[in-house]
Parts: C-alpha cells; structure tokens; sequence
C-alpha cells in the first residue's frame, strides 16, 4: 500500500550573504526528503514541499538568508469563489426551506420563494465568472448543468402555480441539487488550478506548444452524451405520458431526469482525480504548469531525450590522451587546459589541475569555424583546439583523423590540438550516463511509448550513447531550431511527444512539445518553458509521471462511469415508469441520498490515487483520452 502525500507548502527564501547563497541553498535541498519543487522567481527562491519549517530555516539562515511561508497558489478568481460558497449555502438552504414547506403544507409563497432564491443565486455565480474574466468552461458539462437547472426551475414553476397537476409526491422541490451540482463544477475547477501546480510564468511552455487537452476533456465528453440522451429521454417520456394523459407525470419525468442527469458525481469526481493527481506528480518529483500536463503526458506515444545534461550527468571527464611522437602529455594538457580555460573552464583544465600542471590564461583568444578556438598562450605559441571540422576549416592536417572516428564510435568526443598549424595531439572527453539512465528507458519502453535521442552531438557519438541504452532512433546533428524541426516530424509520424532536455537549446523544442519537461537543474529559460519540470535529480520522476498520468486517467474513467451507472440505474424511476406499477417516485428525499452516495463512490475511487504504488505496479495500458 502507498501512502497519503503530506501536505504541501510553499516557502520563499530572500537574501543571502553571497551570490553564491541560492546556489548553495539548492544543493541541500537537493539532499532532502520531502521537498516536491524549487525555483527561482526573481530574486526569491521558491520551495514547495511537505519539509518542516525549523528544518528549512536552518538551512537559509546558514546562509544568511530570510525565509517566510507564503499561501500555496491562492485562487486567482475572488469574486467567483465567494459566489460559489454562496451558492453552496442557498442550496442548503433550499433544502430546509422545502422540507418546511412539505411540513406545514406551505402555498404558493414558499414555491415562489425558493425560486427567486435559486435563480439569485445562479446569476450571482455568472455575474462573478465574467467579473473575473474566467474563460469560458466545457460545453458539455455546461449543458448537464443548464438542463438541471432548467429543470429544477420548470418543476418549481408548476409547483407554485398548478400543484394540483402534479402527483401528490411530486409537489416537493429539487431547486437544491441543480445548485449543489453548480458549486461543485465551478469550485471544482478553482481548486484544481490551486493545486501542485508551477507559477505560469510568461512564455511558458503551456503557451507555446500544441493546443493540449485538459483534465476536464473526458468528462466533458461523458457529460455531452448524458446530456443529448437525456434531452432525448425527456422527450420520449413527455411524449407518453401526455399521450397517457398523465400531465403531471409528463412533467414530473421532464424535470426529474433533467436534475438526476446533473447530480454533483461527475464533476467532483473530476475535480479529486485531477487535484489527486497533480499531488501525486508532485510527490515524485514532477511540477506541473497546467492539469491539462495529466492527460496529455497519458496520451503520449513518444518521448524524445535529450543526450547532454540530460541522459548523461552533463559533467564529462578526459577519458584518453593521444600525443603525436614526440610531444609529452603534460606539454600537450598544457596547451589545451590554455585554450578551454578561455573559453571555459572545463573537463581539460580540470583534468590538468589534477595532474599538477599550472593553467595560465592566453595572451590572445578568438573563435574559428567548425567549433574550434585558437589561442597563444604564455609561451607565445599559436595553439588551436577543437572537433576534426575545426582543423579542416583552419588548414591543418590532421593525421589522426581515422583514431578520432574510433573515439566517436566508442561514444567519446575527440578534442584536436594543434601547435603552430602542426598537430600535437588529441583529448577524448566522454561525459558519463546518468547511473538511472538504461533503467528509466527500460520502463519508459516497458509503457509500449517510442524512445528517441535527439542531440545537436555527432552522429557517431550519439548512436553510441543509443547502443548503451537501447534506444533505437537517434536524431543527431540537430542544433536549435532543427530540434523543433525533428519534433514536428515525429510528431507526423508517431503522434503526441514529450521532450526532456535541459539547455537553453533546448528551450524551444520543450516549448513546442506536447509535453516539455525540463529535468532537475535545467536552465533557467529551459525550465520557464516547459510545461513540467522536475524537483528531483532523477530521471526516474519522467517514468513516474508517466506511469501517474495513466493511472489518473484510468481513474477518471472509471470515476465517470460510476456517475453514469448511477444515473442509468435511477432513470426508470425518474421518467415515472415505477409510479403506476409499485407507486414509485424519485422524491427530494430519494434524490439526496443518491447525491451523496454517488458523491461519495466517485471520492472513495479518486483517493484511490493516492495509495496507488508506482514503482512495484504494472504499467497500466490505457493511453489518450
């Protein structure tokens, strides 16, 4: 069994006695259980996670830094929650009002009553929607809604007005649970967006890509279909029971499978799955920007890696030396630690260091074609250092050209050193797998979805890389906007993909992904465009938010079929088919115990997610909306 995620803060840490402070303060958080997101906004650094308060301050104050507990994503829309509570209200309300009225046989002025009520409160949550310029919501749920109200407000009409037509037992009122059915739906939609979502911050990823799904798009789906059947069945039944000359029960059907069809089920039960989910992502280390990240990241049939930073640690290491005869290898670190050193400092200068060779910065720098650069350093020398591409573009006969192809097959990049227009030698660097690397495309494989490696590397290097890991299509040679290019291509060809990466290369490939995830540590431009980025340096968090996404979509399906089992079961009941047979009648009383029983099994199902074991459970199949 799994467990109930803690509860989750967010904390903001200001300040520091250096510039190296946020720096210092992520990599302890990086070391700490519990923390499920940090990135900086501005000049604050922002942390979410179910971590102790004491436990957080410490680490900033050892840093000289200020920290303050902040609200977790406050809702964005005031006026509409404040209506929607009101709305909640006046349908408890309602309910008293008309179980008073069936008590001491109140007339016409209670019916009338509780209509002006009902109908206030309804434009009271519309006028807050546009006050806050809420976009429009899903059609399908806003037509179950509108059917239920209508409904509600026909049967409350010739309540008042003619009660002497209806059944004796149809004269009580359903103004309440249209109502009930409206709070859940908006306030639904406000708490998930005030869930464990990332701050969309301008340009996002969310913006910039493909249109992307939303959480809502199945029940929405579910909800147009209940809703033209339903319009379908009341007409059915009004059409019998007048030609049966039964104007009451023509009625009392209309209006009684209109309010069944929009019981509160399926947008709760929408709402939990999602805000379940999106909590469950967190906890493993996946920030979402948008719900919409839950749906689509199921409906996915490829995911394309990055090779650099990504799949590798993005740190590489000298992995062999190749002098010419007669240069030594310190003389031959020497000059390359010269080069890369005015560049920057890297692998080579690194490596040189260790061997106690002393690195001085050139008198002169400056860049060539192919990659290369070209330096003079103390000694007065001309050194330039670079790919095979850099020395044929400067003139320089390179007899190792052939050793070079060796390296790059072994999945190593060969560095050229050439002294005044003679080659010196060669530095492979290699930059080492991430150690969860094979595994986390194994599982990703094991979800039946397409691996591709995508990398602005040589192609040699990067099929070597792919043999390593098993991945079999390899787009190499793609820089920049070429990434973008491969996407749209992969796209055409196998359908939605997601892209993991982390430069700022990689910004717009993530940007322009169905779904983009910038994994832990990413660049900054990189992680502001992706619509999810990750908490935890894992790429494992990649195939957990995969197997999570599935498993919410599975649980909405379900979850929507309850709602509709249960309105199926009872529509009998509700179009008056029982009433001549065992005197039946689907009463307020009636109703509001199914309201709660169907509420309260689409609940028990979304919790579901949250004892849902992700390592040791099979991948589930499911995939898309």
């Amino acid at each position: 069994m799994g467990r109930v995620p803690a509860a989750i803060r967010e904390y903001w840490i200001r300040g520091g006695s250096s510039s190296r402070a946020p720096a210092r303060i992520r990599r302890r958080l990086a070391e700490m259980p519990g923390v499920s997101g940090v990135w900086t906004d501005g000049s604050v650094l922002r942390v979410r996670g179910s971590v102790p308060f004491d436990m957080l301050e410490r680490i900033a104050h050892d840093s000289g830094c200020a920290i303050e507990p902040r609200p977790l994503r406050p809702y964005s829309a005031p006026a509409t929650t404040a209506a929607v509570r009101l709305v909640g209200v006046a349908a408890a309300v309602l309910l008293v009002v008309d179980a008073l009225a069936q008590s001491f046989e109140g007339g016409t002025a209670w019916r009338l009553l509780s209509l002006a009520l009902a109908l206030a409160a309804t434009l009271c949550l519309a006028r807050a929607w546009r006050r806050d310029r809420r976009p429009y919501p899903f059609a399908g749920l806003n037509a179950l809604v509108a059917l239920a109200l209508v409904g509600s407000w026909v049967h409350a009409g010739f309540a008042a007005v003619v009660p002497e037509r209806l059944p004796l037992d149809g004269e009580v009122g359903y103004l309440a649970f249209p109502l009930f059915t409206l709070a859940v739906y908006v306030g639904g939609l406000l708490w998930v967006e005030a869930g464990e979502l990332l701050p969309a911050g301008p340009g996002g990823g969310a913006d910039d890509g493909p249109a992307r799904r939303s959480v809502y798009e199945l029940a929405n789906r579910v909800a147009l279909v209940m809703a033209i059947a339903t319009l379908a069945l009341i007409a059915i039944m009004v059409a019998v029971w007048l030609v049966a000359d039964e104007f009451g029960l023509a009625v009392l059907a209309g209006c009684t499978l209109a309010v069944l069809a929009g019981l509160p089920a399926l947008p709760l039960g929408v709402a939990l799955t999602a805000r379940f989910g999106l909590g469950r992502l967190a906890e493993h280390g996946a920030m979402a920007r948008t719900e919409g990240a839950l749906p689509t990241l199921a409906g996915l049939r490829a995911v394309v890696f990055d090779k650099s930073g990504t799949l590798t640690t993005g740190d590489p290491e000298v992995v062999a030396v190749e002098p010419v005869e007669g240069v030594a290898i310190r003389d031959l670190f020497r000059w390359a630690a010269a080069a890369e050193a005015a560049a920057a400092p890297g692998a080579v200068t690194r490596a040189a260091r260790e061997r106690g060779i002393p690195v001085h910065p050139p008198a002169a720098f400056r860049r060539l074609p192919g990659g290369g650069v070209s330096v003079e350093p103390a000694d007065g020398r001309r050194v330039t250092i670079g790919p095979d591409a850099a020395l044929v573009e400067a003139g320089i006969d390179n007899p190792l050209s052939p050793r070079g192809a060796e390296l790059k097959a072994e999945g190593s990049t060969p560095l050229f050193v050439a002294v005044d227009g003679v080659l010196a030698g060669a530095i492979a660097l290699s930059d080492p797998l991430r150690p969860e690397a094979a595994d986390v495309v194994e599982r990703v494989r094991a979800l039946d979805l397409e691996v591709v490696l995508l990398t602005g590397d040589d192609a040699l290097a990067a099929r070597a890389v792919a043999d390593r890991l098993g991945i079999a299509l390899v787009r190499a040679g793609a820089e920049g906007g070429a990434k973008v290019d491969e996407l749209r291509a992969l796209r055409e060809e196998y359908g939605p993909v997601a892209m993991v990466g982390n430069g700022v290369d990689d910004a717009d490939a993530l940007a322009r992904a169905d779904v983009g995830i910038a994994v832990f540590g990413a660049d900054p431009e990189a992680a502001r465009r992706a619509s999810v980025t990750l908490a935890r340096d894992s790429l494992h968090a990649v195939a957990d938010a995969l197997v999570l996404a599935r498993f919410s979509l599975r649980n909405l399906l379900v979850g929507s079929g309850m709602a509709a089992t249960y309105c199926l079961a009872l529509a009998p009941v509700a179009a008056g088919l029982s009433q001549p047979l065992f005197g039946w009648l689907l009463t307020p009383m009636a109703m509001l115990v199914l309201m709660l029983l169907s509420m309260a099994t689409v609940a028990v199902n979304a919790a579901r997610l949250c004892f849902q074991e992700v390592g040791s459970a099979p991948p589930p199949g499911k995939r898309g909306l």
